[in-house]
């Protein structure tokens, strides 16, 4: 079982020296009994005299931290921590003062929530039923919006047979975007074929899928896809808790229960989400995202211009640790929908910020958690280079807490021993 979880335990500068000089002399040198080890007490002398000198000199060597590994049980050790918190003394701001500023808006601002949200109107109407009727506890979900300039993500990730204990509770929220016939000649009826027969394959392997037909300009086609993504409490109002996953994870996460990983990824939180495996920061994603465009997939973005005009004035608003802290894998993630502690505080920022111009939601996630105003409260020893695994709180809203959790085969070892 990797390692899964610490708290730190404070020795003073004393004790941290005495522990050094029973490692070098042993026993014989803190209890001395016989004469001839005078020799090993004159040398450990003028090394105690010159650790402590160096220990009173130097402020960041008085205390040590020593980390502590917990195997097994440790999966929950964060959810103990957030459930003993004492959050009555957290401060919860009016509306008005319970996010950072940030001024990032680009030339794709005018992008109309109102045209995105009607594509979805019929899904909408139709999952906000079902979620009253069967599904209250917990939902899995994914978005499908396709579309005949889509990348044909299916074909490349194998979809898989949900593993969920509320069999009609995995959903697939799907868009037919079709083509403007009279602008292209494109057959509709070609193309509302092909999208029929992926939602009757879906459907066979145990997905529920709710989908409805439309028409969207092309720059808009793969963007709507991120309002069920980040917006779900619109589509399930009714339910508690749900799970979302991209297309490319299905079939990974059906190796477990799906109710049993969302709890790991929330761990008594309102958000969960696993950390970047690669990137370092902002910049290092935005930068590898263009070589995709250009090597590999060029419908990854609609502009490249336009995300690194959204990088850099996010770089211009954000401090280097929440450039850092917030590099996240966005294709995986749970969420609280429902109670006075629940993830709207940051479903709301995380769309605002999308709309604003960002054209791929892991960039938007660094505005959206800096807006939020996250800070690390609960630190989690992933043993890697990035040190920004953990529990965050929200200094506006003291309530709102989110884990970031280190990788995605932790998260789904610990939902195997849950389950």
């Amino acid at each position: 079982m990797p390692n899964q979880g610490w708290f730190t335990s404070r020795v003073t500068g004393h004790e941290y020296v005495r522990g050094i000089l029973f490692q070098v002399f042993g026993d014989r040198m803190m209890h001395p009994r016989k004469p001839r080890h005078r020799a090993n007490i004159k040398v450990a002398g003028t090394f105690l005299l010159l650790s402590i000198f160096f220990v009173l000199s130097n402020p960041h060597a008085r205390t040590h931290q020593r980390t502590i590994f917990y195997p097994n049980r440790a999966c929950g050790m964060a959810e103990r921590f957030v459930s003993r918190a004492d959050w009555t003394s957290a401060s919860s701001n009016s509306s008005a003062q319970r996010t950072k500023v940030l001024r990032t808006e680009t030339r794709v601002s005018a992008v109309s929530h109102r045209e995105l949200y009607a594509s979805w109107r019929e899904v909408i109407h139709a999952s906000s039923q079902f979620s009253k009727l069967y599904c209250e506890s917990f939902i899995l979900y994914s978005a499908l919006v396709q579309h005949a300039n889509a990348e044909d993500r299916l074909t490349k990730a194998p979809l898989a047979r949900p593993r969920i204990s509320a069999k009609r509770c995995a959903v697939i929220l799907a868009l037919r975007v079709l083509p403007d016939t009279s602008a292209s000649g494109t057959d509709s009826a070609y193309w509302l074929h092909k999208f029929e027969n992926t939602e009757r394959r879906l459907e066979g392997l145990g997905w529920k899928v709710f989908s409805a037909n439309c028409t969207l300009p092309r720059s808009l086609s793969r963007r709507a896809s991120r309002v069920p993504k980040l917006s779900p409490g619109v589509f399930f109002p009714n339910t508690e808790r749900v799970l979302y996953s991209d297309v490319k994870y299905l079939s990974t996460i059906s190796k477990v229960e799906a109710s049993a990983l969302a709890r790991v990824l929330l761990q008594g939180t309102q958000f969960g989400i696993v950390q970047h495996a690669v990137r370092d920061e902002m910049a290092s994603e935005g930068a590898h995202i263009a070589s995709q465009v250009r090597q590999k997939r060029p419908t990854m973005v609609d502009d490249v211009d336009v995300m690194r005009e959204q990088i850099f004035s996010l770089q211009a608003a954000l401090s280097f640790e929440e450039q850092r802290n917030f590099a996240i894998e966005g294709g995986l993630h749970a969420r609280v929908l429902r109670g006075n502690g629940n993830s709207s505080f940051l479903d709301a920022l995380w769309l605002d910020e999308y709309a604003r111009g960002c054209d791929r939601d892991q960039i938007a996630f660094f505005g959206a958690a800096a807006r939020a105003g996250l800070r690390r409260m609960y630190p989690f020893s992933c043993q890697d280079r990035f040190d920004r695994a953990g529990v965050y709180r929200s200094v506006f809203d003291g309530r709102f807490t989110v884990t970031i959790h280190c990788t995605l085969s932790h998260v789904l070892a610990c939902a195997r021993s849950w389950a």
